[in-house]
C-alpha cells in the first residue's frame, strides 16, 4: 500500500484544513519533514554536519520553525513592545530565548524540525514595509541533546561526532502591533 502521511487516500482530512486554511503558503503544520530531520540528526551524530547552516524562508524547516511556540511568543512580545507605534518607530527584539524542555517536547508534537531544534533564540527585525524579518538561531550540541544537564565545556567541536553545529532558520512574517491607532498611516 502506498504511503499517505496526511490521510488523503482515505479522505479523512481536508487539504484546506491541513494547511491551516491557507493553501497558497504550502505550509506543513505537522512538520512532516522527518527525512530531513533524520538526516540532520545523523550528520550531527556522526560529525559530518557543517559548522553553520542557514535555512531560507521557503524551506520546510524554516516554515516549521516560524510556527513554533518560541517564535510565536517572541512575536507577541514584539507586538506588546511596539503597540501603538508607527512601523518606522518599531524596535527589534533580539536574543529572545525559548527553552525546550519536556513542555516543548509535548508542544512540538509531530513537528520533526521543532523536535530536532529544541531550545533556541529568536531575533525579530522590523522591515520598512511593516513586515518582520525573523531569525531563529540554534546550536545543536550534547548540552542541548541532554536538555542542558551536560556541561557546555564538554561539548566536542564541529567535525567530531556529536560536535557543535549551528543552524539559522529565517522567515518574513506579517506584524500585528496595533499601530493603526498611532495616527501615522503606513509610515
Amino acid at each position: 500500500m502506498e504511503s499517505d502521511p496526511i490521510g488523503l487516500m482515505g479522505k479523512s482530512y481536508s487539504t484546506y484544513a491541513y494547511v491551516g486554511g491557507n493553501p497558497i503558503s504550502r505550509t506543513d503544520p505537522m512538520g512532516l519533514t522527518w527525512p530531513e530531520s533524520v538526516a540532520m540528526g545523523w550528520a550531527w551524530l556522526t560529525g559530518i554536519a557543517p559548522p553553520d547552516t542557514v535555512y531560507g524562508p521557503q524551506t520546510n524547516q524554516s516554515q516549521d520553525m516560524m510556527q513554533s511556540p518560541g517564535v510565536q511568543n517572541a512575536i507577541n512580545y514584539f507586538n506588546q513592545k511596539n503597540a501603538g507605534k508607527c512601523p518606522n518607530q518599531w524596535s527589534p527584539v533580539t536574543n529572545y530565548d525559548y527553552s525546550f524542555g519536556p513542555k516543548g517536547l509535548w508542544q512540538a508534537g509531530l513537528n520533526s524540525t521543532q523536535q530536532f531544534v529544541g531550545s533556541y533564540s529568536v531575533n525579530i527585525y522590523p522591515i520598512s514595509n511593516g513586515t518582520l524579518d525573523v531569525q531563529v538561531n540554534n546550536t545543536t550540541s550534547m548540552t542541548s541533546f541532554f536538555y542542558g544537564i551536560y556541561p557546555n565545556s564538554w561539548n566536542p567541536p564541529n567535525g567530531w561526532p556529536m560536535g557543535n553545529t549551528s543552524q539559522q532558520y529565517v522567515g518574513t512574517l506579517p506584524a500585528s502591533t496595533g499601530a493603526t491607532g498611532c495616527g501615522c498611516g503606513n509610515q
